[in-house]
């Protein structure tokens, strides 16, 4: 429960705009066009260009129009949207998680996909993934049919292009006792047992003791 530091602004994409702003301008126009109904790239930008009006972020609508101009180079635009931006609480083993899938799409197969879109240069590894094994737990409570797939949107620099893989029982078993595992140790931890490392460098409390010399003096 530690408070994050104290961080100025970061130029992230070289030009002073920080990523995260401009993911979450392209997030929440998603959220908005799929609750509006709203099909084409026109419309996007509109309501894009609203949100960052009204957030003061028009340094980073540029740059999620880009986003919006990659989406629609995809085949998920043609879909049908289920879900955007479902909130979902799963309970693990006493544990509970709560958090939002980006959307939820049925195919021309009728088959039920989530997508997690990405605005960032982070390619993920679908193998080793445990954010999409999640949603599909939470799938489980959401919807009366199966949901299998799921897969990154990649709509920043190094899309578009859509990756998905249909995880299996075993799968999402796997993970469930890799979360249950994990939960349980953050449970029991304290802040006087702790291992340092290159890990640290992504810590938002880098301020507290256990933080590396080579992370607090930067």
């Amino acid at each position: 429960n530690a408070f994050p530091d104290y961080q100025e602004t970061t130029n992230d994409t070289g030009d002073g705009v920080s990523q995260r702003e401009i993911g979450l301008l392209f997030h929440d126009s998603a959220e908005q066009a799929a609750n509006q109904d709203v099909s084409d790239r026109e419309g996007w930008y509109e309501i894009c260009e609203r949100l960052a009006s009204q957030r003061r972020a028009e340094d980073a609508l540029p740059a999620a129009k880009q986003c919006i101009d990659r989406y629609f180079e995809l085949d998920i635009p043609s879909y049908e949207i289920i879900d955007a931006e479902r909130e979902f609480e799963l309970d693990i083993d006493g544990h509970e998680l709560v958090g939002y899938i980006d959307a939820v799409y049925r195919t021309p197969d009728d088959e039920l996909l989530v997508i997690d879109y990405k605005a960032t240069e982070r390619h993920r590894d679908l193998e080793g993934d445990k954010q999409l094994p999640i949603y599909l737990l939470a799938c489980r409570d959401l919807y009366d049919e199966p949901v299998a797939r799921a897969g990154y949107a990649y709509v920043g620099d190094i899309g578009p292009k859509v990756e998905s893989r249909i995880f299996s029982d075993s799968d999402l078993e796997a993970v469930r006792d890799d979360v249950t595992t994990s939960m349980n140790r953050i449970a029991e931890f304290s802040f006087s047992r702790y291992t340092a490392g290159e890990h640290c460098q992504w810590c938002q409390h880098n301020r507290l003791p256990c933080a590396p010399d080579s992370v607090q003096s930067e």
